[in-house]
């Protein structure tokens, strides 16, 4: 073998080494990471609407069958600062259901069962103030010697060792996968054994949301572009053994008691909310008096 190409393999043989050996990310790390780009976010992202392309199904698993439903609306999502806390308001006008456009008035109808908040609080489960509500285990993911990405699990910790400020103790777990370079989350999920579907309807409910990169004016923001979610009845669940409330009475059975209802909501073309302004013509100003010369002393 000539000497230069044994030289550049060799070379080549400890770039490889080198990056089989970089040391993976710690947790406090990772979770470190992951708040520095939330409260980015938190603190620069504008206010923006989309369209949002909705496929919602039920499938009562009896002889009524299966209902779906296509909604198409403009979604909003508006951002104000409180004493330094950002809040983040949604809202969506419903422009289209199953294809038909709607009048002024049907507008008003609220569009399908669909989740609400991802946009403003989706990764608080995954942070550092929240390792007071979960337990976390990380995860790394390399391919020929690169980290290829990052997982971290999550579940809710025993009810007596939450903090006071945590949510509501339901058995939750998930996972959250991120992309090693820019840290940034591209994938959440989220699972509850038992969840209050609707009043007296609870049962198993997961949803998911990946994230990509949004141009809004000049600068990239990692969002939701598609949101999944899946629930199912379970009319043997037992509201005690989550410790959210004991149920009375028997539940509300809807088709044969597991029914299913899914939908599948999709995000595109972002667009920053342009405030109108116009040039007000500035107050006129009163003369000032022209300050008289003292009179010449005798």
């Amino acid at each position: 073998m000539p000497r230069h190409l044994f030289l550049v393999l060799l070379a080549f043989v400890h770039v490889v080494a080198g990056a089989q050996t970089a040391p993976d990310p710690t947790l406090d790390e990772v979770l470190a990471r992951l708040d520095q780009n939330r409260i980015a976010y938190y603190q620069s992202v504008p206010n923006f609407f989309c369209n949002e392309h909705v496929v919602s199904e039920m499938d009562m698993g009896d002889t009524r069958g299966f209902m779906r439903t296509v909604t198409d609306s403009v979604f909003r999502l508006r951002r104000t600062v409180v004493k330094r806390v950002a809040n983040f308001e949604e809202s969506r006008s419903v422009k289209a259901i199953n294809g038909r456009a709607l009048s002024g008035e049907e507008q008003k109808i609220q569009g399908p069962s669909i989740l609400s908040g991802v946009f403003g609080s989706g990764l608080e489960a995954v942070s550092t103030p929240s390792e007071a509500c979960f337990n976390y285990k990380l995860k790394t993911h390399r391919s020929h010697g690169e980290l290829e990405r990052i997982e971290v699990d999550f579940a809710d910790l025993p009810k007596e060792e939450r903090g006071p400020d945590c949510p509501q103790f339901e058995q939750v777990s998930g996972k959250a996968t991120i992309d090693p370079v820019s840290m940034e989350v591209i994938r959440v999920e989220r699972h509850i054994r038992e969840h209050q579907l609707f009043p007296g309807v609870l049962g198993p409910w997961t949803w998911s949301a990946e994230y990509g990169q949004v141009l809004l004016g000049d600068k990239l923001f990692w969002m939701p572009v598609k949101i999944r979610s899946k629930a199912r009845q379970d009319t043997s669940a037992e509201m005690s053994s989550s410790g959210i409330a004991r149920r009375e009475g028997s539940a509300t059975i809807v088709g044969n008691g597991h029914t299913t209802w899914s939908f599948v909501a999709t995000y595109t073309d972002f667009h920053r909310t342009q405030v109108s302004a116009h040039i007000v013509a500035p107050m006129t100003k009163e003369a000032t008096p022209e300050a008289k010369p003292d009179p010449p002393k005798p």
